[in-house]
C-alpha cells in the first residue's frame, strides 16, 4: 500500500505527497493535462515543441541542469499525446532548489525568437531522425490517421510534418502557455524522505503564488465503437515484410483496459506465449512477434506486429495469428494459466513502484487520470479479470471486421 495525503493551493494546484523514510531522496514530477491532442490546427508538435522550450532558462537560472546537477540531482521530461510531465530528483536535503526551479520556470521562462528558432530546428532533427531516416521509423505517421481519423490522435506527438512543426510561431507557444500550464490544469507530486506538512509548506512557499490563468483542459472523448477498418500497403526500403494489425480499444480507465493488456500478455509475452511459440519456433515463419496496448487516455491502441522471414508472405501468417487470437476463445486459457498471470503483472506492478522516482510519477499520472489511488487497485483490476472476459473482448473487439492492416514491403 503506498499511503499519500491530497491537497489543493489556494490558486488551484493538486498536490500528492507520499513520504518514504526508507530513501535518501527526494523526487517531484509536475504534470499538466497539455499533450499533443491540444496542438492546435496545423501546429503539430506544438506540446512536444513546448516541452523543449521548457528548457530555455529564466532571468534567474539561464541553464536548468546546472543547478540541478549541483544539488546533486537528476531531471528530465516527456510529452505524449495527454500529459506533458516534468519530473527530477536529489537528496532529500536540496527538495527546496527542486521546487524553486519548477515553480520559477513555470512563473518566469523566457523565449525568444531565437530560442524558438533553434528548438524547431533540434525537433525537426529529431523528427528527421526518428521517423524518416530509421526502418519504420514513420509508422505511426500511418497508423494514426488511419484509425482516428477526425480526432487529435491522428497525429504524432513529435508532429505530423516539418512543414507544420517549422511553422509555429512565438504566438502560437505563448498562447499555448497561457492555456494549459496554468495551476488548474497541473499535478505537482512529491514523493521521499519528507514529511507531508514540510512538503506542503515548501511547495505553497514556492507555488503559492503562481498566478491561476485557467482552467483544467477538456477531454476529447473519440468514439471507439463507430471505427472503420483499412487495409494499407507500404514499399520502403525496409529490411523484411512487416505487418501491424491494429484494433481501436477502450479508454484507459475502462474495465476493458486490463482485459486487452492480459490478452497481449498471452498471445506474446515470453518465449512460451501463443503467437511466438507457434509462428517463430514451431513454423518458423517470422523473425519476431510482438503484441502490445497504448494506452492513451480516451482509447488506446491494441496492436500485433511481426517481421516475417526471407520466402514468406503475408497471407501465410495472417490465418495463423487468427487461429492463435481463436485459442483464447476456446479453452487454451486455465486456471493455472490464468493464476501464473496474475502474479507476473502483480510482480511487474510491484518492481515499477520500488522506487521514489517511478512511485512520484505513477501518482501524478493515476491523479491526472482520476484518482492517484489507482496505484494501490491496478492489481485488482487484474485480479477481477475472468476468462469469460477474455472471450468476449475478442469476439467484440478483436476480429477481422475491425482490424486496420499495415504492410510494410521492402523497396
Amino acid at each position: 500500500m503506498i499511503r499519500f495525503e491530497r491537497f489543493t493551493l489556494a490558486n488551484g494546484f493538486n498536490v500528492i505527497v507520499h513520504e518514504d523514510d526508507s530513501s535518501p531522496l527526494v523526487a517531484l514530477n509536475v504534470l499538466f493535462r497539455a499533450g499533443s491532442i491540444y496542438d492546435p490546427p496545423g501546429r503539430s508538435g506544438l506540446a512536444h515543441l513546448f516541452e523543449h522550450l521548457m528548457f530555455s532558462g529564466t532571468e534567474q537560472v539561464p541553464d536548468y541542469d546546472v543547478p540541478v546537477q549541483m544539488a546533486g540531482g537528476e531531471n528530465n521530461a516527456f510529452t505524449n499525446a495527454d500529459f506533458a510531465s516534468y519530473f527530477c530528483y536529489s537528496p532529500r536535503q536540496n527538495l527546496e532548489t527542486l521546487l524553486w526551479l519548477e515553480a520559477d520556470r513555470l512563473e518566469a521562462l523566457q523565449v525568444s525568437e531565437k530560442s524558438l528558432a533553434i528548438q524547431k530546428q533540434v525537433v525537426i532533427e529529431e523528427y528527421f531522425e526518428t521517423c524518416l531516416n530509421i526502418p519504420f521509423g514513420d509508422v505511426w505517421h500511418h497508423i494514426l490517421p488511419a484509425v482516428y481519423n477526425g480526432h487529435p490522435y491522428h497525429w504524432p506527438t513529435i508532429g505530423r510534418n516539418e512543414r507544420e512543426i517549422g511553422s509555429i510561431s512565438l504566438e502560437d507557444v505563448n498562447k499555448f502557455s497561457r492555456q494549459y500550464y496554468h495551476p488548474g490544469n497541473s499535478i505537482i507530486s512529491l514523493a521521499g524522505n519528507v514529511k507531508a506538512d514540510e512538503a506542503l509548506r515548501l511547495i505553497e512557499k514556492w507555488f503559492g503564488e503562481v498566478q491561476h490563468g485557467g482552467e483544467r483542459a477538456a477531454p476529447l472523448p473519440y468514439d471507439f465503437l463507430e471505427y472503420k477498418s483499412e487495409h494499407l500497403e507500404i514499399s520502403q526500403g525496409v529490411p523484411a515484410k512487416t505487418f501491424y494489425m491494429i484494433f481501436p480499444m477502450s479508454a484507459r480507465t475502462d474495465a476493458n483496459y486490463y482485459v486487452f493488456d492480459l490478452i497481449s500478455d498471452i498471445l506474446a509475452s515470453g518465449r512460451s506465449a501463443l503467437l511466438f511459440s507457434t509462428l517463430i519456433k514451431d513454423k518458423a515463419l517470422l523473425s519476431q512477434v510482438d503484441a502490445y496496448i497504448t494506452g492513451t487516455n480516451e482509447s488506446g491502441l491494441f496492436v500485433i506486429e511481426g517481421q516475417l522471414l526471407p520466402g514468406v508472405e503475408f497471407n501465410q501468417v495472417y490465418p495463423i495469428v487468427w487461429d492463435e487470437v481463436g485459442k483464447i476463445q476456446n479453452g487454451f486459457v486455465d486456471k493455472t494459466l490464468f493464476e501464473k498471470l496474475i502474479n507476473t503483472v502483480e510482480t511487474n506492478l510491484a518492481i515499477s513502484e520500488s522506487s521514489v522516482l517511478h512511485k512520484v510519477m505513477s501518482l501524478a499520472y493515476f491523479e491526472a487520470l482520476g484518482d492517484a489511488d489507482l496505484i494501490n487497485t491496478e492489481i485488482d483490476r487484474y485480479k477481477q479479470v475472468t476468462v469469460d472476459d477474455l472471450r468476449q473482448t475478442l469476439q467484440k473487439y478483436i476480429n477481422p471486421g475491425r482490424c486496420t492492416t499495415l504492410e510494410y514491403h521492402p523497396a
